[in-house]
């Protein structure tokens, strides 16, 4: 007799299967009204709906095209006020010698920076779609695979169940002779 050692990932991957294997054979029997059988376009988009994995990069997403529509903005003016010589002392008491200074600043921008940031956000978003898009199809294929397993142990529970009435078949027919 041999063993088969496995690794802590794949028993849970085989317990896994088995329950859902296990789950699918054993729902008509404990339902009266039984729903259709799952089929795996429905199980895609249960997943696809649901997936907590593939509902991290809406955040990301929403933060990156703010991030992107602040760096196609220009630099900032700033307007700074000063008033002078307005209620002091002396010859300075009323506002007939108040001076008022208005300077408006802002940064010169060179080149093309507002291009290139606004070029290194749309790159960030795109790198974000490719990532959303490996986990989508990274998810996708787990769940197929793990699938096609449930659907093989679901036939091969099916084939024992046949093969026990046949037996029983046969072994009433060895009786009867």
């Amino acid at each position: 007799m041999s063993f088969i050692r496995l690794s802590g990932a794949a028993v849970q991957r085989y317990i896994s299967i088995s329950v859902v294997a296990i789950s699918l054979t054993s729902l008509p029997v404990f339902a009266s009204n039984a729903p259709l059988p799952l089929s795996l376009a429905k199980a895609m988009a249960n997943t696809l709906a649901s997936n907590p994995q593939l509902h991290q990069f809406e955040p990301k997403n929403d933060a990156l095209v703010g991030r992107r529509e602040s760096s196609a903005l220009g630099p900032q003016i700033n307007a700074d006020i000063e008033l002078e010589n307005f209620a002091g002392s002396g010859n300075f008491s009323s506002t007939h010698n108040a001076e008022l200074t208005l300077a408006l600043s802002s940064v010169i921008e060179l080149g093309s920076k507002r291009g290139a940031r606004t070029m290194l956000a749309d790159t960030k978003l795109q790198a974000l779609e490719y990532r959303r898009q490996a986990a989508t199809l990274d998810i996708l294929g787990s769940l197929t695979r793990d699938f096609i397993q449930a659907l093989a142990i679901q036939e091969y529970m099916r084939v024992g169940r046949h093969s026990g009435k046949i037996r029983q078949s046969s072994s009433n027919c060895m009786f009867l002779i």
